[in-house]
C-alpha cells in the first residue's frame, strides 16, 4: 500500500514537473520555474543584466558629463572671443575718433 501511494506521488510530481516545464518553455517570462538549475540560471542572467544596466548607466553618465564639459568650454570660449572682439572694436573706434578730433 505504501509503495503504491509513493509511486502515485512520484508520478504526480513528474507530471507536474513536466507541466511546469512545458509552461515555462511556452512562457519564459513566467515566475514558474521547473527546477533549481533553471532558477540559478535565471538568477545569474538577471545579475548579468543588472551589471550591464549599471555599466550602460555609467557610460551614459560619463557621456553626459563629457558633453556638459564640452558645452561649457565652448560657451566660455565664445564669451571670451566676443569680449575680446568688443574691446578691439572699442579701441578701433577710439583711434578713429582721435584721428577725426586732431586732423593736424
Amino acid at each position: 500500500m505504501v509503495d503504491e501511494e509513493e509511486a502515485r506521488n512520484i508520478n504526480i510530481n513528474q507530471r507536474n514537473d513536466g507541466l511546469h516545464r512545458r509552461h515555462f518553455q511556452q512562457h519564459p517570462h513566467s515566475n514558474i520555474q521547473p527546477n533549481r538549475e533553471s532558477r540559478e540560471a535565471l538568477q545569474q542572467q538577471q545579475q548579468q543584466m543588472k551589471a550591464r544596466g549599471k555599466s550602460k548607466q555609467q557610460e551614459r553618465s560619463s557621456t553626459m558629463k563629457r558633453l556638459l564639459r564640452m558645452s561649457v568650454a565652448i560657451s566660455v570660449g565664445l564669451y571670451l572671443f566676443l569680449v575680446a572682439r568688443g574691446f578691439y572694436v572699442l579701441e578701433r573706434s577710439d583711434r578713429k575718433d582721435d584721428k577725426r578730433a586732431s586732423p593736424d
